[in-house]
């Protein structure tokens, strides 16, 4: 730990010699379970907590966590870009105490947050992990999401990266609900949902505007409980389009429910070298949604056993 923190603090010294003092903030804060909120946030003098952290640096700058600890007591607010990341060996901890974990609202900033875990403290009821009104560029790599209502959820006009994590055990894995005509974009690599209720979630309750969801080289297991594990659809007359495109994911059920649903008369999911099993009830469904009825699409090399397919276009080749 001595030797990380004399490298880091070559690193940030090197960091405060070229940074332009009309810059407010430090580039670099710095967290240690050993810190304090009084301190100035150096790899030296360490804060305990986010807020402080967050208050302490620059926008576009990085907070790294330096141990493995829990680093809030409530929710954590973030307004600005910025980096949050734990240090290799350690897994920073953000809880859920009741509420949700993580709030953004940073519609032109770019936020990422890397090695971290989201979860409920235990006897502390639960809560939401990262509640999304709007985000110029959300990136999520090497993460975990676990016990939690709802892990991730956006409703404004979003960007969102979400690589090598891991959604477990919670009550929706991802839920968007597309509001007031924003944009939103979701791409989802080597990403593995597990033992939700349901793992992704994603409707249009606009007119306007319109989301793009792309899942690849990913893992989608369990659950399938109401209209499917993997929901998608307009949630209103006239709602705005959908098009999803899922690639090279295995999407394996436990024996109960739907795997994919689409429903909406813009709501189209594509398939494409997918291995589907375990969903007696029905690999996909399409739905008569408020606007119409889905389109699931396939783009050939798919394979299934175990489970029945109903209204699909293209070719699904059982096994």
């Amino acid at each position: 730990m001595k030797s990380l923190v004399l490298r880091l603090f070559a690193a940030s010294t090197f960091g405060l010699c070229v940074t332009s003092p009309a810059h407010a903030g430090i580039f670099r804060a710095y967290l240690s379970q050993s810190g304090n909120d009084a301190n100035p946030c150096t790899v030296v003098q360490p804060c305990r907590l986010l807020p402080a952290a967050i208050s302490a640096v620059s926008d576009g700058g990085e907070i790294w966590m330096l141990d493995s600890a829990n680093y809030n007591t409530s929710t954590v607010s973030i307004g600005k870009s910025v980096s949050i990341l734990a240090v290799p060996g350690a897994l920073g901890s953000i809880a859920a105490n009741g509420s949700d974990a993580i709030s953004i609202n940073a519609p032109s900033s770019n936020v990422s947050l890397r090695n971290i875990k989201i979860s409920p403290v235990s006897g502390s009821g639960g809560g939401d992990g990262i509640v999304i009104a709007s985000v110029g560029h959300l990136a999520v790599e090497d993460s975990v999401f676990e016990n939690l209502q709802t892990a991730v959820s956006v409703t404004g006009a979003a960007r969102l990266s979400i690589r090598g994590s891991t959604f477990r055990t919670n009550f929706m894995g991802l839920d968007v609900e597309q509001t007031g005509g924003a944009s939103q974009s979701i791409t989802i690599d080597h990403t593995s949902y597990l033992e939700n209720v349901v793992s992704l979630t994603v409707l249009t309750n606009s007119t306007t505007g319109n989301v793009r969801v792309s899942i690849d080289n990913s893992e989608i297991r369990g659950g399938g409980n109401g209209n499917g594990t993997a929901a998608f659809g307009g949630a209103i007359a006239g709602a705005a389009p959908i098009n999803v495109s899922i690639m090279r994911t295995k999407i394996a059920g436990n024996g109960i429910g739907v795997g994919i649903s689409a429903f909406g008369a813009q709501t189209i999911v594509a398939l494409g070298e997918c291995h589907l099993s375990g969903w007696p009830n029905g690999a996909t469904r399409t739905l008569n949604g408020q606007s119409g009825v889905g389109v699931v699409q396939s783009l050939g090399n798919n394979f299934y056993f175990d489970s029945s397919f109903t209204e699909i276009t293209g070719t699904i080749t059982p096994r």
